[in-house]
């Protein structure tokens, strides 16, 4: 039992250094409404880093955890705190990626284009995550697939920042990695 409550009291401690950090930056946590699609999709990314790490998969002992950010941007950042990992999501990563790949993406790229250079390999993959429906656009398969795609590029290249090492490099009690930074 001892061993538990020092790993609980180092967590906690670690979460309150990375929310420290945050709030220096001028960043808050932004806590999802229970069944919001936020919520779905941070649970979701939470579960997929776990499983990913896990003997099934990379079997890796490493603690990584991942939160929201309350900024619009569609960004994201990695720091390390004692022996976590937290990966910052900026909440524009999901509220304001349906708008980029709609906008963007669907309005920009035919899909002749996506049929000429990928098949009908996007329209047959399920999606984990559902950002469009039926009645969003009429290709919603598509933009289902390449809105995951990019949200996984987003979290799959903050776990790489891990992999790489490059929080063991950086000043740690200042920052954190994130190469689109205003700051």
């Amino acid at each position: 039992m001892k061993e538990k409550e020092k790993n609980d009291n180092l967590n906690s401690t670690a979460d309150d250094e990375y929310f420290k950090l945050l709030g220096n930056k001028g960043y808050e946590i932004f806590n999802p409404p229970i069944n919001s699609q936020e919520k779905n999709v941070l649970d979701g990314l939470s579960s997929i880093i776990k499983n990913f790490l896990g003997p099934q998969v990379l079997d890796i002992d490493i603690k990584v955890k991942i939160y929201l950010i309350n900024n619009a941007m569609i960004n994201a950042a990695v720091c390390k705190r004692g022996n976590t990992y937290y990966i910052s999501l900026f909440r524009g990563v999901i509220t304001d990626l349906k708008d980029f790949v709609l906008n963007f993406i669907m309005n920009n790229f035919p899909y002749d284009f996506f049929q000429k250079q990928f098949g009908k390999l996007y329209e047959n993959q399920t999606s984990v995550f559902e950002f469009f429906k039926e009645c969003d656009c009429e290709h919603y398969q598509l933009a289902n697939n390449i809105a995951n795609n990019i949200l996984f590029l987003i979290v799959y290249h903050e776990m790489g920042h891990i992999f790489s090492g490059h929080q063991e490099k950086i000043n740690a009690e200042y920052e954190f990695f994130m190469e689109a930074s205003q700051d």
